[in-house]
């Protein structure tokens, strides 16, 4: 009987200090649908949904239609301290891209101000685009 409480003694020692960890995606998204008449549409947002500065991604994915012949570029940036733009990345959609196919991800870091800029082709019509854009990032809890 000694032996085993002793036992039961020393495995409550050790899982006292065990703890718990669990992760979730947490998504801070804005969903868009617009039509392009100009040649320039821009979207800005700030990451204040992440307080912890885990690895967070800004991105986007969108339904590109009635862009036959066209061409949109997609730009993300950051924007530094003194107001400098930080190309993250650059992407060209050409034609219809439909179910949310384009799309583009790049890091992101935390409190700072992320846009995408969407510039389409000289000569091209009224481009139809819907989806969303914004930041995801894993939080982890401990307990």
């Amino acid at each position: 009987m000694k032996k085993f409480l002793l036992l039961f003694l020393a495995l409550f020692l050790v899982t006292i200090h065990a703890g718990n960890a669990s992760a979730a995606i947490v998504k801070n998204e804005e969903k868009v649908s617009f039509t392009m008449t100009e040649n320039q549409k821009t979207f800005m947002m700030y990451d204040e949904s992440n307080p912890n500065r885990f690895p967070s991604q800004f991105g986007y994915r969108f339904t590109i239609y009635d862009a036959e012949g066209c061409t949109i570029h997609a730009r993300m940036f950051r924007m530094s301290l003194s107001g400098n733009e930080i190309m993250l990345s650059e992407k060209n959609f050409t034609g219809n891209h439909y179910d949310f196919s384009a799309t583009d991800q790049a890091e992101a870091m935390p409190y700072k101000n992320h846009y995408l800029e969407l510039t389409k082709d000289q000569g091209c019509g009224e481009v139809k685009v819907k989806g969303l854009y914004g930041y995801q990032f894993d939080n982890v809890y401990e307990y």
